[in-house]
């Protein structure tokens, strides 16, 4: 069941269409195309590819309200981690994989596209996360749980279950505890250095 609080219409979030093929000069002496004989039917055009925009952060908070909190925008998640509060949101009550109800913060990007925003449109799998530079932080129980794969990431949110991983105890942001979420792939490239940097820089450490 949906609840908006924000009118909602159509995702407006793909991007500019791909098209195959090129262009090319035909010499002045090359024969012209012979004519298909009348009844054939025409060739459809080739359909145009799209490249659906795609997400590269996205930050879930787990509060001991029974609330899933998504956002896609690092300044609004910040704000959320200070005030405990999201200004402009789109509600699912009891879609969460366990009953929760879901909320899906707004930016203003959103809002100006009048349609579902980019987090929501994930969790629906309407478009994609980055395979390549993805970046995602869940915040359950006192921890920072963080992922540089979507499938992990959803997989936690789930399941509330971490295979491999690595914890730095005491490490974060008010002497939270930073897990750094693996998996087979990841755990042969030893400390996640690039995500522990990343962190710090998303939440002002040194």
């Amino acid at each position: 069941m949906k609840r908006y609080l924000l009118p909602a219409a159509v995702a407006l979030l793909e991007a500019s269409t791909l098209f195959l093929g090129g262009c090319g000069s035909t010499p002045s002496n090359a024969s012209a195309p012979s004519a298909a004989p009348a009844g054939t039917p025409a060739a459809a055009p080739a359909p145009a590819e799209k490249a659906a925009s795609r997400v590269q952060n996205l930050f879930v908070a787990m509060p001991e309200d029974g609330r899933l909190y998504y956002f896609t925008d690092p300044k609004l998640y910040l704000s959320y981690l200070d005030t405990e509060e999201v200004a402009l949101r789109q509600t699912r009550i009891g879609a969460g994989p366990a009953g929760q109800t879901v909320v899906f913060a707004l930016s203003n990007e959103d809002v100006k596209a009048k349609g579902p925003g980019l987090a929501e449109q994930l969790y629906d799998g309407k478009i994609e996360a980055d395979a390549k530079d993805f970046y995602g932080e869940v915040v359950k129980d006192g921890r920072f749980y963080v992922f540089d794969r979507y499938a992990d990431m959803k997989s936690f949110i789930e399941s509330g279950e971490v295979g491999l991983a690595m914890s730095d105890i005491g490490a974060g942001p008010k002497g939270a505890t930073l897990v750094w979420v693996l998996n087979t792939e990841t755990a042969k490239q030893g400390r996640p250095t690039a995500r522990i940097e990343k962190f710090k820089s998303l939440h002002g450490m040194k």
